[in-house]
């Protein structure tokens, strides 16, 4: 007999869950692993080398532990050592650079937007959505403890797809539903099949859920059980005339009852609009867990791959299918609804729902920011090897690429240079209330713009000025969540939580053994 609570400290489920004990005593190993896993008979088709290696270090955390403290300590040095450096001092506590790099990200997102400008209102309603692809489409509702909110998801999505093709997976640590799902989506609609999974973990929920879709789903979507469809939603078949297009993603908004909901509403929408011009010039990275649509073979391969980590599932499968030289694109003649938590704080807010994102502190800094460090040897291989089908593709990604790898060493190393100017005796804290006060100048320069220039053909999108007014104060908290989120990374995140290829998907790789 195995405890169940060892089932939820072997499989790198969250902290907070691991302090909650399962309702049931035990449970055997054999049911846990029939109630809760969907396993295959081999590994993927053609694996990429991400998968190879980091399979073959196989599952010893004991080893993993020792191995990255070993790595960690000369790499830590070596950043202070860079951090406390006059010239990184110097170049970040400067007036002039801080006016250079402020000019430099204004510009950067001007040219987004004008190159890849937000849609006109009017061209999501001239589009009719064809009935045969409707058909055709499944969509994965991974939820927990939703049965106040997933009703209006499901009801949203039965306004365009078959019910039978809805898969709603129920997830937690018990091995029995802890509330009242079932009830609500059987009283919706009979038709739309609901999975309980004895696991809290949103990967293995998503694995599960299209195993069971029915087989003439050709493509799948997966969508968050606080987000709602949009009744002008469009779902455009030619997306798939491209041969190396995997995958789509769609415009984000969230729902606002407060500053805090709007601020992250304002978030999304430029993220959107980043990947409108990564799809246009290139490619999409990944698409977030919110929604996001896939050729069906396309996503059973990357869950095959994927690392079925605890949190960021959405963009590892983005990094996997990169890896494949696969491509990814942007939706934004329609935008989904989803929920964003109110409180900005730690130790603020309260939600259950979908494993308690309390507050933005706990979604970013602790979850979503602690990601990208680990895949830093990965995004070096892809700069270097990724290939587009147009040089163009290639230029762009390489572009951001470089962007992406410079923002990681700039949120490990502008913590440490901080603490060394401050321990310096040239410390001017007049010069640091300058150099932020530039960088909010610009901040407002971008977003008053951004929200009355090239929006202006979209009200319905458009923010309110309060909300232009905060978004600066927004985006340095933003920055101190990626600071912290970084560091927590390297000395908790990946020498704690090690990635579980296979575990979850290859039959008789989980053990007993792998439990405790």
């Amino acid at each position: 007999m195995v405890m169940v609570s060892s089932c939820a400290r072997s499989c790198c489920l969250e902290a907070t869950l691991r302090k909650a004990p399962y309702k049931e005593p035990t449970m055997s190993f054999r049911h846990f692993v029939d109630a809760a896993l969907y396993t295959e008979k081999g590994p993927p088709m053609n694996p990429t080398w991400f998968y190879t290696l980091s399979r073959a270090c196989g599952y010893n955390a004991q080893l993993q532990v020792l191995s990255w403290l070993l790595v960690l300590v000369p790499l830590t040095g070596i950043l202070w050592h860079l951090a406390s450096s006059s010239s990184h001092i110097l170049f970040i506590f400067n007036l002039r650079h801080s006016c250079v790099l402020g000019a430099c990200r204004v510009a950067y997102h001007l040219m987004i937007m004008t190159l890849a400008p937000w849609p006109a209102r009017e061209e999501a309603l001239q589009h009719e959505n064809d009935p045969s692809y409707l058909k055709r489409i499944g969509c994965i509702i991974p939820c927990h403890k939703s049965a106040t909110e997933v009703d209006a998801t499901v009801q949203s999505l039965l306004e365009f797809l078959e019910p039978e093709h809805i898969i709603v997976v129920d997830n937690g640590n018990s091995s029995s539903p802890l509330d009242d799902t079932k009830k609500e989506i059987q009283e919706l609609s009979p038709s739309v099949s609901y999975i309980w999974v004895p696991l809290g973990l949103k990967t293995n929920a998503l694995w599960r859920g299209l195993q069971a879709l029915p087989p003439e789903v050709e493509y799948v979507m997966h969508v968050d059980d606080d987000t709602v469809l949009p009744a002008d939603m469009v779902f455009d078949e030619s997306v798939w005339d491209h041969p190396l297009t995997d995958a789509v993603s769609y415009g984000i908004t969230m729902q606002q009852s407060g500053l805090v909901e709007k601020l992250v509403d304002l978030e999304f929408k430029e993220i959107s609009q980043t990947r409108l011009f990564q799809s246009q010039y290139s490619s999409v990275w990944f698409q977030h867990g919110i929604i996001g649509l896939w050729r069906r073979e396309a996503f059973c391969e990357v869950l095959k791959e994927h690392p079925f980590m605890p949190f960021g599932e959405d963009n590892w499968n983005g990094t996997i299918n990169l890896l494949r030289n696969r491509q990814m694109r942007q939706e934004l003649r329609s935008q989904v609804t989803s929920y964003a938590p109110a409180c900005l704080w730690p130790f603020t807010g309260s939600r259950e729902q979908g494993y308690g994102a309390a507050n933005l502190w706990k979604q970013r800094a602790e979850r979503w920011f602690v990601n990208a460090p680990r895949r830093c040897l990965i995004r070096l291989y892809l700069l270097f090897f990724y290939c587009h089908d147009t040089a163009m593709g290639n230029l762009v990604f390489r572009l951001i690429s470089l962007k992406h790898l410079f923002e990681i060493y700039i949120h490990l190393i502008v913590p440490l240079t901080l603490v060394a100017w401050t321990c310096s005796s040239e410390f001017d804290p007049l010069l640091t209330v300058e150099v932020l006060g530039v960088q909010i100048i610009f901040q407002w320069v971008l977003v008053f713009v951004e929200n009355y220039v090239m929006w202006r053909h979209r009200p319905d999108i458009q923010v309110e000025f309060q909300v232009c007014l905060c978004q600066p104060f927004y985006h340095w908290f933003l920055q101190v969540c990626f600071w912290y989120g970084h560091w927590r990374c390297l000395f908790y995140y990946i020498p704690f939580f090690p990635l579980r290829h296979g575990l979850y998907t290859e039959k008789g790789v989980l053990t007993p053994h792998l439990l405790m």
